[in-house]
This record gives structure tokens, C-alpha cells and sequence, in this order.
């Protein structure tokens, strides 16, 4: 069933408006048509099931049904920090990120990344929200990923240092591997991946100073696009698929 994000819902609503763009792809992208049925997400991870009462060229109105708590969030918050990267590479991190479970973004910049904050990375925000937004919606989220602004990695390491559940993804880390930095059952994980040049020893260690522990991904060296919905799914695997 199509997903649309509203944000101002009311959980008592009996009815909904939709206007701007998402109106306008209901009726003309999707030719859909008075009583059609249709999910409205609060992006607080509620969801309205409704059918289409009206139609004009600006709106659609909907009747709300129903109001359901989203089984589309994982049992877990997953905090994703990942080093900013060339090209649209970005593009591709926040759209499967969004689609493998994360709740939150923060891009930061270390010492070998190619791609930088002064270089205009913050310019890039509104372009990496409207990807999470179509990506919520794409595969029925019942939040909208926050992706907030570039930081250093220095700030990205205080604040991550305050989670339940820290760790940075390493290539040279050879012993602790993921499933033991990162165990089933905890409330929120917050990892680090690299940028294309990976982390120097030095920034390992500034995490470790920290209490962030290291984590290996297995023996082979994934590409910084591939790594954080590599890290999603296997926690997917082990607090979603497996009850």
C-alpha cells in the first residue's frame, strides 16, 4: 500500500489533507481515484490507514480509519557516523541506510576523506533529507532518518561516546569481531564507518581513548558505500530475523 509522510497528524484526526507534490504524484502519477485506500505516516511512527474522500488539483482529502503503531521500525535505534564521501557516493549511503534500519545520520569529516565540510558538504544537507525522505517512503518507514549536520570527527567521537552500544568498523582489527562488539539485545548501537581512505591508527586510538571499541567486518575490505548497510543488516539479522 502506497506511504505518505504527514507530520502534523493528530492521533484523534478523522481526517487528512495532502497537498504540494505528494498530491499531485496521488492523482497523476498514481492515477488514484476517490476510495482508494492509502497509509499516512506521522513520521513518529504511527500509522493512519485511510481511504481518498476528495480530490481537487491541489489537495487530497482522506477519511482516517484507523491509527496503528509502524511494525516497520527495527526493535533497536541504529546511529549511523559515517565519513563523508566523494561524488554521490553520499547519495547511495543515506538511501540503503535508510532502507536497512538506521535512525539517524551524522556525516563527519576525518583525516582521509576526500570529500570535505569546507569543500561544501553542508550545501548537500537538503539534497540527503529529501533522499531519506523518498527512501521512508519507498519502504514504509514509520520515521523519517534524521540526517544532521557535518562535524568532525573529533565531535562525532564526544557525542557517540554517550551511547549504550559504540563502535568504529575497522579493517586492520582482526580479533574483536562484530558480533561481539555489537551483541543481540542492545536498545541502541552507534557505529562509525570510514571514509575510502579508511582511519589512521591515530584516529582509532581517539576512539579507543574514548571507550569506542574496534570492530572487524570480516576478511574482506568493503568500500565505504557498502559498509554501513553491511553493519544494518547484520543487525538485522540478529535482533529482527531470528524470533
Amino acid at each position: 500500500m502506497q506511504k505518505f509522510f504527514v507530520f502534523d497528524c493528530e492521533n484523534d484526526q478523522k481526517e487528512i489533507t495532502i497537498g504540494g507534490d505528494d498530491a499531485v504524484h496521488i492523482s497523476r502519477s498514481l492515477r488514484m481515484k476517490i476510495g482508494d485506500s492509502l497509509t499516512v505516516c506521522d513520521g513518529r511512527g504511527n500509522d493512519f490507514s485511510c481511504v481518498i474522500k476528495s480530490i481537487t488539483a491541489s489537495d487530497v482529502t482522506l477519511d482516517v480509519l484507523s491509527v496503528t503503531k509502524s511494525d516497520a521500525e527495527p526493535p533497536y535505534r541504529a546511529v549511523l557516523y559515517q565519513a563523508l564521501a566523494k561524488s554521490d557516493k553520499m547519495d547511495t549511503i543515506v538511501q540503503k541506510a535508510v532502507e536497512t534500519g538506521v535512525a539517524k545520520i551524522v556525516p563527519f569529516e576525518s583525516r582521509y576523506c576526500i570529500a570535505k565540510i569546507a569543500g561544501g558538504a553542508r550545501n548537500k544537507l537538503v539534497r540527503w533529507r529529501r533522499i531519506a525522505l523518498e527512501a521512508a517512503k519507498q519502504c514504509g518507514r514509520g520515521i523519517v532518518p534524521e540526517i544532521s549536520e557535518p562535524v568532525a570527527l573529533s565531535e562525532a567521537l564526544e557525542e557517540a561516546a554517550k551511547a549504550q552500544c559504540p563502535f568504529i568498523c575497522y579493517e586492520d582489527e582482526k580479533t574483536a569481531k562484530l558480533g561481539a562488539v555489537a551483541p543481540k539485545g542492545k536498545k541502541e548501537y552507534s557505529f562509525f564507518i570510514g571514509p575510502e581512505g579508511g582511519f589512521s591508527e591515530e584516529e582509532i586510538a581517539a576512539a579507543a581513548q574514548k571507550g569506542i571499541p574496534s570492530a572487524g567486518l570480516g576478511k574482506r575490505i568493503l568500500r565505504t558505500e557498502t559498509a554501513s548497510s553491511f553493519v544494518l543488516a547484520c543487525l538485522c539479522m540478529e535482533n529482527e530475523l531470528q524470533n
